[in-house]
C-alpha cells in the first residue's frame, strides 16, 4: 500500500524546500513555506497570510485596532459572559 500522488508531491515539495535552504541561514521562507532549521520546524502558511520581520512587531503593535476601548467595555462583557454561563448551566 504506497502513498498517493498528492502525498508524494507534498513530500517531494518539502524535500525540495529543505534542499533550497541555505545551511548557513537558520530561517528560510519560500512562497507559503516557512522553515526554521534551528528550531526544527517547517509549516505552510495560509495563502492570504503574510510574513513579517521581528523588527516590525513594535510598529504593528502600535497600529493595531484590536483591544481599543476594552477598558470601557470590560464590565459589560463580563456581565454578558456571566449571564450566558448561567443560562447554559440551567
Amino acid at each position: 500500500m504506497g502513498i498517493g500522488r498528492r502525498q508524494f508531491f507534498k513530500l517531494s515539495s518539502l524535500a525540495l524546500a529543505g534542499l533550497a535552504v541555505d545551511p548557513l541561514n537558520a530561517v528560510a521562507i519560500n512562497d507559503n513555506v516557512y522553515v526554521n532549521k534551528k528550531l526544527g520546524i517547517l509549516f505552510h502558511k495560509p495563502k492570504n497570510w503574510g510574513f513579517i520581520a521581528v523588527k516590525d512587531f513594535g510598529k504593528i503593535k502600535s497600529e493595531q485596532i484590536i483591544g481599543e476601548g476594552l477598558e470601557d467595555s470590560q464590565e459589560e462583557i463580563l456581565e454578558e459572559l456571566l449571564r450566558l454561563y448561567e443560562k447554559i448551566g440551567q
